[in-house]
């Protein structure tokens, strides 16, 4: 059961906890912020749920994401759209 105030658990370098849920933590390259910023998204990290709460299956998912690359490609390109 996680509240709005539920802590973030580190699990790995890319992977953390909230609740009984896994996300994915990626943080933006300063390069990119100000396009980020610009889309009206956080310029500092991309944080998003992974769909599982099951722990094995939550790294399986975090490793195939190519270690955060595949996530900020799809969210640079979706900044760089404005929207």
């Amino acid at each position: 059961m996680a509240s709005k105030n539920a802590q973030r658990v580190k699990i790995g370098p890319r992977l953390f906890r909230v609740g009984s849920n896994f996300y994915i933590r990626v943080g933006i390259p300063r390069d990119l912020r100000d396009e980020f910023r610009a889309a009206g998204k956080s310029p500092w990290e991309i944080f998003e749920p992974l769909g599982s709460s099951e722990r094995r299956e939550a790294e399986r998912l975090c490793r195939s994401r190519g270690a955060g690359r595949q996530v900020l490609g799809q969210e640079a390109d979706s900044a760089g759209e404005g929207g």
